[in-house]
């Protein structure tokens, strides 16, 4: 008996960092990538998420007059992908580096272009 309590609270423990993160705030940060002039560039970037579960939902852009809705949001507790339509599609994936920062790669096709990356970092600003 003793022992599959203990087995219980093991486990419980064992996943439940795993469950804990909410991604649920305002983010904001740096996409780094390559300009049309071949020389790196870094542009500003903000990400307002609301997590639901593994459901993630909000809004991605450069600021808040250039945003585009979520679609498609997951978050496994450790990995956060991502699309966003706009003008672009992008597909983001990330991940949790600690409770408050982000780090992944943003990759998009521009028309009869090949395809762009951008390493994006962010850090929470506001939570809940």
């Amino acid at each position: 008996m003793m022992r599959t309590v203990l087995t219980c609270l093991l486990l419980m423990f064992i996943a439940l960092p795993a469950f804990s993160a909410d991604l649920t705030g305002r983010w904001t940060g740096t996409a780094e990538f390559t300009g049309e002039d071949g020389q790196p560039q870094n542009r500003g970037v903000i990400f307002i998420l609301k997590q639901d579960g593994a459901v993630v939902t909000g809004q991605v852009g450069y600021d808040e007059n250039m945003i585009a809705p979520i679609s498609d949001g997951k978050f496994d507790g450790k990995k956060f992908t991502v699309r966003v339509v706009g003008d672009l599609e992008y597909k983001i994936e990330m991940n949790l580096t600690s409770e408050n920062r982000l780090e992944g790669i943003a990759k998009f096709t521009p028309p009869n272009a090949p395809e762009l990356s951008a390493k994006i970092v962010l850090n929470r600003i506001q939570q809940k």
